[in-house]
Parts: structure tokens; sequence; C-alpha cells
């Protein structure tokens, strides 16, 4: 059987703005939540391996990592919110929680097979479950926020004349 959906699946949930706020608040909740599974250190280890990727060997310190792997960390976690933002459309609740852990997977398959074990560079705590769990957990709260926005617009779309 066909139905016709009372709304119009091709409006986006927000804007791509909005979802790189909201990626850059889920990147930092990723790395308290690496902390927590691993060890407080795995935090500091994580943004070390991402500034090797962006640093000179001779411009690397402690501080130097810190700092630059923050940033790196920070700003592709509001990139790729800015993506899921710009592509998520609305739908049920249930369908934006399987998109969001679905977006994680796929961020940590890609970082994994293609930057890990292909160019060898990026966080090593990728191939490890935990880094599985972290980046699953930020597409959540993509997810999360999705829902919380299309909630607030109080609709699932504009309604939409029937085809026929």
């Amino acid at each position: 059987m066909i139905a016709d959906s009372t709304y119009d699946a091709r409006e986006l949930i927000g804007r791509p703005g909005a979802g790189a706020v909201t990626g850059a608040v889920a990147a930092t909740l990723m790395l308290a939540l690496i902390a927590g599974l691993d060890s407080p250190d795995s935090a500091r280890v994580w943004l070390g391996d991402v500034a090797r990727v962006m640093l000179p060997a001779s411009l690397r310190t402690p501080a130097s990592l810190a700092v630059v792997g923050l940033f790196v960390h920070l700003t592709v976690g509001s990139l790729c919110g800015a993506l899921y933002a710009a592509c998520q459309q609305r739908t049920s609740t249930g369908g934006l929680f399987v998109v969001g852990a679905f977006y994680g997977f796929m961020i940590w398959l890609v970082g994994d097979l293609i930057l890990v074990r292909l160019f060898g560079v990026g966080p090593q705590l990728l191939q490890t479950w935990s880094g599985l769990l972290v980046t699953v957990a930020y597409g959540l709260i993509l997810a999360t926020w999705a829902a919380r926005s299309q909630k607030a617009s109080g609709r699932l779309g504009p309604a939409t004349r029937p085809v026929d």
C-alpha cells in the first residue's frame, strides 16, 4: 500500500551553522567520553595524534600538540556537524537516531580504514572499540539535536498535497 506523506521530506531540520555549533559541542563531549572509556590520558593521546597530522616534527611540543590537536578536532567536529545539518531531512524521531548512529559509524569507518590504515595518519584510538563508541556517540548527539530542533518546530514538515 502506498500512502502519501503528510510532510515534505525534502525540508531540512536545521541550518549548517547550527549544525557546526552542535558538531563542536559533540566533539568536546567526545573527548570527555574518550577519557571516561579509556583513561584521562587517552584524550591527550587522541589530540596528539590529530596534531601530528598537521605539525612538522620540528614544531611538536606537548603544548603545541595539545593546542593544535584541540583546534583540529573541534574544526573537524564542526565541519562534520555542518555537513550533517546540511543533509538531515525531516523524518521520524527513530529515523533520526538511526541516521545519527550510522553517520557516526561512517566517520569511524572512514577514519579507521582510510586515514589510519591506508595513509597512516590520525588517532590510533580509532582502531579500538572505544574509538567506535565515541564516533557513534558523536552521531547520536547530532541526532539528539536534530530531534529537539524538529520537535521545537512543532511539526515534521510542511503539509503537502497528494500528487494524484
